[in-house]
C-alpha cells in the first residue's frame, strides 16, 4: 500500500524534498552572514562605556572591528549610571588580548547612521584585560552630530554658520571636477606634511635620546669627581711652577734667533767645506788609479784650502758658543732644575689626565655620531634647536627680547570664563572684538 502511494505521488515527494533542501541551504547562508553565534563558539566579552549608544541596536549584526578588519558583534547594550554599557562578543583567533589603554570608538557603518564599533587593543606595560571587563568612557569616544554643534553656538554664529553653509553648497554646486582636482593636488602638500610630522617625531625622539646619554655622562662625571679635582690641582702646580720661570725663559726664547741666524752661517759654512773636501778625497784614492804628482800637488792644494776653510769654521764658531750658546745653557740650567719637580707631578698625574680626556672623547663622540639611516645627529638637532630659539626670540625691544605666542580664543569662552577675559584684558586691552551677548 505504502510503495502504491509513493509511486503515485513521487513528483509532489520530490517537490518537497527540494524546498526542504533549498531552505535549509538558505537559511544557514543567512544565519553564516548574520555571525550566528553558538554555545559550542569559543568567544569571550568585554564590555565599553559610552556617553550614548545611539543608533547602536544587538542583533543587526553590528560589527567590532580592530584595523578595519572584524573580530567580534555588538551583542547588547544596557544603562548603568547614566552612561550606555555595551558588551560586545570578541573572537579570540583574531584578537586574543585586549589591554588596560584599549581604546572604543564608535562610527558611522553608512550613511544612515549604521553603527560600528573600533577597537584599538592597547599594548604592554598596560595590565592584560579579563573576560568582562570595561572599558572606561574615559577611553571611548561617540560621533558628534550636527545638532549638538549648532545647540551649542548662540544665535548669532548659529545663523553666519548657516548662511556659511549655504554659501558653500551654492559655491561647490556644479563643480565636482574642481572639486575633485583641489583634493587629488592636495596629495604631495599631505605627503610632505607626514614628512614634516615625521620629521617632528624623530627630533622628539633625538631630544630624549640626548637627555638620556647626558644624564649617564652626568652620573659618570659624578663618580670622578675626586679625580677630576685632582687633575685640576696638579695641573694648577705644574702651570705655576712653570710661571715662576718666566723672566729666564723669556730671556733664553729672545737669545734664540741670533743663535739660529749664526748657526745657519755655520752650516753654510759647513756646506761649502763639505764641497771642497769630496774632490780631496777621491784624488787621494791609493791603488792603480792613483792620482799622478801632478794631481798630488793639486790634491795638497785642495787639503789646505779645506785646512783653511775649516779654520775659518772654527774662528766664526767660537765666538758663537763662547757669547750665545755658553750663556744659554747657563740660564736654562736653572730652569732644568725647576721643571724636573713639575715634570715628575705631571708625571703622576698623567693617568687621571688620560681618564679625563677620556670622558671628553667620550662626550664629543657622542655629540658627533651621526647613526645610519634618517636619524641625525646631535650636532644636526642642535642646529635646528639654535634656529628655532632664535625664532621664538626674534622679536624685541629696548627692553631685550620677547616671546611670541598665538592665543586662540572664541568670544563665547570669554564669556563664559569671565577670569580668562581678566587676563587677557593686559595683553589685549579693551577692544569691541567679540558682540554683547543677546
Amino acid at each position: 500500500m505504502l510503495m502504491l502511494q509513493i509511486k503515485r505521488y513521487w513528483p509532489s515527494m520530490v517537490a518537497i524534498v527540494a524546498l526542504v533542501v533549498v531552505s535549509v541551504l538558505a537559511g544557514a547562508y543567512i544565519l553564516s552572514q548574520q555571525h550566528l553565534r553558538t554555545p559550542f563558539q569559543d568567544r569571550y566579552e568585554m564590555k565599553a562605556e559610552l556617553e550614548n549608544a545611539i543608533a547602536l541596536t544587538p542583533g543587526l549584526n553590528q560589527p567590532v572591528n580592530v584595523a578595519g578588519v572584524r573580530i567580534g558583534d555588538v551583542v547588547g547594550v544596557t544603562v548603568k549610571n547614566g552612561r550606555a554599557v555595551v558588551r560586545m562578543s570578541i573572537d579570540p583567533h583574531k584578537l586574543p588580548n585586549l589591554y588596560a589603554n584599549a581604546t572604543a570608538v564608535m562610527i558611522p557603518n553608512t550613511g544612515a547612521k549604521d553603527m560600528q564599533v573600533n577597537l584599538t587593543p592597547g599594548h604592554r606595560p598596560a595590565r592584560m584585560l579579563k573576560h568582562g571587563s570595561t572599558i572606561p568612557v574615559a577611553n571611548t569616544s561617540v560621533p558628534l552630530n550636527s545638532d549638538d554643534l549648532t545647540d551649542a553656538l548662540d544665535t548669532d554664529t548659529r545663523a553666519w554658520f548657516q548662511s556659511l553653509v549655504v554659501g558653500l553648497g551654492q559655491g561647490t554646486k556644479g563643480r565636482t571636477q574642481d572639486v575633485k582636482g583641489l583634493i587629488r593636488a592636495l596629495g604631495p602638500t599631505a605627503t610632505q606634511a607626514r614628512q614634516l610630522g615625521d620629521a617632528l617625531a624623530a627630533r622628539r625622539t633625538a631630544i630624549s635620546r640626548l637627555v638620556h646619554n647626558l644624564s649617564i655622562l652626568t652620573r659618570a662625571a659624578s663618580t670622578k669627581d675626586s679625580q677630576l679635582g685632582q687633575v685640576v690641582d696638579a695641573t694648577d702646580a705644574t702651570l705655576g711652577a712653570v710661571a715662576s720661570q718666566d723672566t729666564a725663559l723669556r730671556q733664553s726664547i729672545s737669545e734664540l734667533p741670533g743663535t739660529l741666524a749664526q748657526a745657519r752661517s755655520t752650516l753654510g759654512h759647513a756646506a761649502t767645506f763639505s764641497k771642497g773636501l769630496a774632490p780631496v778625497l777621491s784624488s787621494l784614492v791609493p791603488g792603480g788609479l792613483g792620482p799622478t804628482p801632478s794631481t798630488k800637488s793639486d790634491a795638497a792644494r785642495r787639503i789646505l784650502a779645506a785646512v783653511q776653510a775649516t779654520g775659518q769654521l772654527v774662528n766664526v764658531a767660537e765666538p758663537v758658543v763662547r757669547t750665545q750658546a755658553r750663556p744659554l745653557v747657563r740660564a736654562l740650567k736653572p730652569v732644568a732644575n725647576d721643571l724636573a719637580p713639575a715634570l715628575a707631578d705631571l708625571s703622576n698625574q698623567t693617568p687621571y689626565l688620560s681618564g679625563a680626556f677620556q670622558v671628553v672623547n667620550y662626550v664629543l663622540n657622542e655629540l658627533a655620531y651621526n647613526p645610519p639611516g634618517s636619524n641625525e645627529g646631535f650636532l644636526y638637532w642642535l642646529d635646528w634647536f639654535s634656529h628655532n630659539v632664535n625664532s621664538f626670540l626674534s622679536t624685541e625691544d629696548a627692553h631685550g627680547a620677547s616671546w611670541r605666542g598665538l592665543v586662540v580664543v572664541s568670544c563665547a569662552t570669554l564669556a563664559r570664563t569671565p577670569g580668562l577675559s581678566v587676563l587677557l584684558t593686559p595683553l589685549l586691552g579693551s577692544l569691541p572684538i567679540c558682540p554683547a551677548a543677546p
